[in-house]
């Protein structure tokens, strides 16, 4: 499922691509598993729609440690993260509402291969302060 596709426009979803793959798995009596291409996928952002994509001052890319955006969105950007959320819970949504009976798809698998693609990590300003936060005693193995 391409983020793109189901909201081409910021709050305006279609789910056609959604039912098609719906309607052609059933014709075939098999079972979905979805993958959710969005913020992330190998490591880059061509499954953003235009709308976040020709937006990088309200949704942040990573940054290099030259300073210059990288092609990829900032994980430390709260808007990144919310508008990707949004998109996803909405495709949960109408996949609840056009699939509780049949259950054609049986799992969705969040992102793939993500990662940054020209770069160690994200030098942004909040880059820092998250990488300095000391893990919690209870998630070190001892």
């Amino acid at each position: 499922m391409y983020w793109e596709q189901i909201e081409p426009e910021e709050g305006k979803f279609d789910f056609a691509s959604v039912d098609g793959l719906l309607a052609k798995a059933r014709h075939s009596g098999i079972k979905l598993v979805l993958l959710w291409f969005a913020t992330w996928k190998n490591g880059d952002m061509d499954y953003a729609p235009a709308w976040v994509k020709t937006n990088p001052k309200r949704f942040k890319r990573v940054i290099a440690p030259s300073g210059l955006d990288i092609w990829n969105l900032s994980t430390h950007c709260p808007e990144n993260l919310q508008a990707d959320k949004r998109a996803f819970v909405e495709l949960c949504k109408h996949l609840k509402a056009k699939d509780s009976a049949e259950r054609t798809v049986i799992a969705i698998q969040i992102q793939n291969e993500p990662g940054i693609l020209g770069c160690d990590r994200d030098y942004a300003p909040a880059a820092p302060t998250v990488l300095n936060i000391p893990v919690p005693a209870d998630k070190l193995a001892t």
